[in-house]
């Protein structure tokens, strides 16, 4: 899933908004923006991917190494506390587009 750094460069995250230049399957670039603020929440300080709305109580978001989505969220207690989510986890490069990969669970007996 995800990994999308793989295809990409050129990856800067502004706000909530990631941008990158990810390579086409004819092999030209495309360059495109994914807004992580609809897949991304902050959960006592945690980035997690099982909500939204992380940038209401997130600051200083950057990328850290290639992947990674750095900030500093908000815990229950109102402290500021670094954290990093990776985004490799789940943001894919389709066609040079970027996209949000859910998990498919397969179970077989």
């Amino acid at each position: 899933l995800g990994n999308f750094s793989q295809a990409c460069y050129n990856s800067a995250i502004q706000g909530s908004v990631l941008t990158s230049t990810c390579i086409r399957t004819n092999g030209g670039y495309n360059t495109s923006s994914y807004d992580l603020n609809s897949v991304i929440e902050n959960v006592d300080g945690s980035l997690k991917w099982q909500g939204s709305n992380f940038i209401e109580t997130c600051r200083n978001t950057q990328l850290a190494g290639s992947s990674e989505l750095a900030a500093e969220c908000k815990t229950r207690a109102q402290q500021f506390v670094s954290t990093k989510i990776n985004l490799d986890d789940h943001i894919a490069a389709i066609d040079g587009t970027l996209k949000y990969e859910l998990e498919h669970h397969h179970h077989h007996h």
